[in-house]
């Protein structure tokens, strides 16, 4: 299924402190605490959160003094011109303005990966796009992240990885926003990893990491070389009215993979790809275990999502290492995904899996449209703890609704892990084949076609 889809660095650290002998320039009445507040309200739509973000920027009267433009910097929007020293400049002028707005006009500006900055707003405007440079050299390498040890990339090896495209690091009041189009021109890195030629891990297109009160809402992320929007260890994060997307069969181009977050929200999204739509995630093995921050708190709602085939709608996992612990999502529409809603992990992990609630499902052309899986494979070493088991528990799923399926749902549990309180309520899926249900207890009512022995308990009294 196509979907048609519409809009709705540099090594450079975060500055936050004030140089030596600099009046800090920051507007004294900023509060995140605004943004955030309406990016969380799940009927605020997008442009109204990035005029909020706005307003943070203004001095009550409309005069944006620390607004820039990446113009006045020298850049070119041809396409074809250099424009990696235009966006550091830019940066770095933020920095010392202590926050600021940097707008891309219409036009396609060409550039090396770059970080931002604290209270920054990136605003791509309509008709503007953010384009990656191709040539491999252009991207740095950089340590893996601590909970994963490795480049995910490429499994039992393989220790670093690309640096992302559009990257912020231990930030505060970070906004990406907008009408435009971050570019990652991922084909020359999907057909080198299909050859076997990558010695790294892929990039990120957007990569939030170790940071809080972030907000990315209206911008359109195209062609990411690996996972598209990346929130990492972060605390409050917004991702609003995003459109992500990139061909079916391109390779682990995930929409958004919320990782070891704390108080996420991922609404209004437009997901197509390659691969997952929303992955959620939290370290890989004995690194995720020792790296210990579970992924908390997290809101998803509607959300259309469509692949070229394989890979899940809204999946919990496989790196499940830190926990995954209270998240709600509802109002999804899954086409032509492997599976509709999943939860995967396995030997190895680790991990408590615990109160998830998926509900107003509608599922559509998708093989399996429900799935628990606790025999998910793949390390990064030959150091992961056979003893480290997954614990999953308090699932519930509700009101789903699935057609064209090949099998009605799937729970592969572990003989000595059982997966405990599964819920079924309302569930109704058109399938060829019934349920499988492996290592897995639970409770179920109004389910169809009738669910197996192990989910056949009553749930409400």
């Amino acid at each position: 299924l196509v979907l048609a889809l519409a809009c709705l660095g540099f090594a450079l650290p975060c500055l936050s402190v004030p140089l030596a002998g600099q009046r800090n320039l920051a507007p004294r009445s900023f509060n995140s605490e605004n943004v955030i507040s309406k990016a969380f309200d799940l009927d605020t739509p997008a442009h109204e959160v990035i005029g909020e973000v706005f307003r943070q920027f203004s001095d009550g009267s409309n005069s944006f003094s620390r607004r820039l433009n990446i113009l006045d910097f020298g850049a070119v929007g041809d396409g074809e011109t250099d424009n990696t020293e235009s966006f550091k400049e830019a940066v770095q002028a933020i920095a010392k303005m202590q926050g600021g707005i940097l707008d891309i006009p219409k036009g396609t500006f060409l550039t090396a990966p770059f970080n931002l900055t604290s209270r920054m707003a990136l605003h791509v405007k309509e008709g503007a796009v953010i384009s990656a440079v191709t040539d491999f050299s252009r991207w740095p390498v950089v340590a893996p992240l601590p909970s994963y040890g490795k480049g995910r990339d490429l499994e039992g090896g393989g220790s670093d990885r690309y640096t992302p495209f559009v990257a912020c690091w231990n930030c505060t009041d970070i906004f990406v926003v907008g009408k435009g189009v971050i570019e990652g021109n991922g084909a020359p890195w999907w057909a080198a990893h299909r050859a076997g030629q990558l010695k790294h891990t892929r990039g990120r297109l957007l990569e939030i990491l170790f940071s809080k009160n972030v907000v990315i809402a209206g911008v359109t992320f195209r062609n990411s070389p690996f996972w598209t929007v990346h929130p990492y260890a972060s605390t409050d994060v917004a991702v609003v009215g995003v459109t992500t997307w990139a061909p079916g069969d391109s390779p682990n181009t995930d929409g958004v993979d919320p990782d070891s977050c704390l108080r996420t929200v991922v609404r209004d999204c437009l997901l197509q790809g390659g691969d997952d739509g929303i992955a959620v995630k939290s370290g890989w093995d004995e690194y995720g275990i020792r790296f210990g921050m579970p992924n908390k708190d997290l809101r998803v709602h509607n959300i259309i999502t469509s692949s070229g085939g394989g890979s899940n709608g809204v999946t919990v996992g496989s790196e499940t290492s830190g926990g995954i612990i209270n998240m709600h999502v509802s109002n999804v529409r899954v086409f032509n995904h492997s599976c509709g809603v999943r939860i995967k992990s396995g030997v190895g992990r680790g991990g408590v899996i615990e109160n998830i609630i998926y509900e107003d499902i509608d599922i559509h052309s998708t093989s399996t449209p429900i799935q628990m899986d606790e025999t998910y494979g793949g390390h990064p070493d030959e150091h992961w703890d056979p003893h480290a088991l997954p614990v999953i528990r308090n699932v519930t799923f509700a009101r789903i609704r699935a057609s064209g399926a090949n099998h009605a749902g799937k729970f592969n549990g572990l003989d000595n892990d059982v997966m405990k309180g599964v819920e079924l309520d309302n569930v109704h899926i058109q399938a060829n084949e019934g349920w499988q249900c492996v290592d897995v207890e639970g409770n179920s009512v109004d389910v169809t076609p009738a669910v197996c022995g192990q989910l056949q308990g009553q749930t409400h009294g």
